[in-house]
């Protein structure tokens, strides 16, 4: 293979590439996903998504990408049902002939990487958006699935962490051995709308003119995303400032839920839910600040996102914010759940505008030096090519 990825006579070439991501619905990690297929297609394999999702199906079948749709890995864990599911899959491997198969999710790389080793596929890898059981309180059923996260690092040829904080903590504690994890992080298309302005955007959300505008975007998923928490920091900051909306882009399994919160608080008037938004991203022009109260993360798109539009943020101090978002350069960090800390930090943004203006800019930069889609495909090249070379020889 040459430097530029060209393909000649690879031993991989013509091969499936599956991409496992099972019945995990839409979110930052599909556009990554799709990125690595078109990194696994560059490298002459054909590439292929594992999904059963309905969102996720319909986005790759829309951009025109092969789908396996194979039931059964849903996205709680439920051992028994996971290891029949896993032999079903393992037999389907053989039949199909996959030798290359890269798993999303927790639960999809214990039933991946499972069905892959049964099935004698030749590389193996799992990608590690987050853990799982960092989502769990302390006790039993956190320390049965970080044994599990464990067992299930030793069937994988190699370890994709897309935030160093994670890695090195995995590698340190011997949850993953540190030969066979790597640091790629990620990278997605700029967002901004050349045709869309702050005012325009504005005004489609239905903000009063000259409102202070809070953003986020995210899946509507309350535990997971903080939504509780930066709700209680909007309803300190708005009692103080009458002019300042917060307007939320995204849907899920919490959106109902969420409205009664927002309506029992008073605040139905000033926050706004504008449910599923196509691209998404380019609303980070129209915010003056971004917030992101998640209570974890593997690499928030959302905030690459602000960056890549200039936008400052206020964000969680949780492995997956911490290579994002430098405290004081291009935003702020709050620990998780303070929301009297994130609302000091929104408001003390909104009277500043030059350090909006500072900090959009330091996001900026950072965007274009580390975390565009090319700079992601690039490393992703890297670590691909290395890792074939090391199942198949070169």
């Amino acid at each position: 293979m040459s430097k530029s990825g060209e393909v000649r006579d690879a031993p991989w070439e013509g091969l499936e590439a599956l991409q496992l991501v099972g019945g995990s619905a839409y979110g930052g990690a599909v556009p990554v996903i799709f990125a690595i297929m078109d990194v696994t297609a560059a490298l002459g394999m054909r590439p292929v998504l594992l999904a059963s999702h309905p969102d996720v199906v319909a986005a790759a079948l829309a951009e025109g990408r092969e789908v396996w749709d194979f039931p059964g890995i849903d996205r709680d864990p439920r051992p028994l049902h996971d290891l029949v599911v896993a032999l079903r899959l393992a037999g389907a491997l053989r039949r199909r002939g996959v030798r290359i198969v890269h798993t999303h999710t927790s639960k999809g790389g214990m039933v991946g990487r499972l069905a892959a080793r049964l099935a004698g596929c030749d590389l193996v890898i799992h990608h590690t958006h987050s853990f799982y059981h960092t989502g769990l309180g302390p006790g039993a059923r956190r320390r049965s699935m970080r044994a599990f996260e464990r067992f299930f690092a030793r069937l994988d040829d190699r370890q994709i962490f897309i935030n160093s904080g994670e890695m090195r903590d995995a590698t340190a504690s011997g949850l993953v051995p540190s030969g066979r994890a790597a640091l790629v992080p990620n990278g997605i298309d700029d967002p901004r709308d050349p045709a869309a302005t702050a005012s325009s955007l504005r005004g489609s959300w239905g903000v009063p003119s000259g409102a202070e505008v809070i953003g986020t975007v995210c899946r509507i998923d309350i535990e997971t995303k903080g939504l509780d928490t930066g709700l209680a920091a909007f309803a300190e900051l708005a009692a103080v400032r009458p002019t300042t909306h917060w307007v939320i882009a995204g849907k899920g399994e919490d959106e109902a839920m969420f409205r009664s919160r927002v309506a029992a608080a008073g605040l139905d008037d000033r926050v706004h839910l504008l449910g599923h938004v196509p691209r998404a991203g380019a609303l980070h022009a129209g915010f003056d600040v971004t917030l992101a109260p998640s209570r974890r993360e593997g690499q928030s798109v959302t905030i690459m996102e602000a960056m890549a539009c200039g936008t400052p943020v206020v964000a969680t101090r949780i492995p997956g914010n911490l290579d994002l978002v430098l405290d004081g350069v291009n935003g702020s960090l709050a620990l998780v759940d303070d929301a009297a800390t994130m609302a000091s930090a929104l408001g003390a943004l909104l009277e500043d505008p030059e350090a909006r203006i500072r900090m959009g800019a330091a996001g900026r930069r950072m965007y274009e030096r580390e975390y565009t889609r090319t700079a992601f495909e690039e490393r992703m090249r890297e670590f691909y090519a290395e890792a074939l070379r090391g199942a198949f020889g070169s």
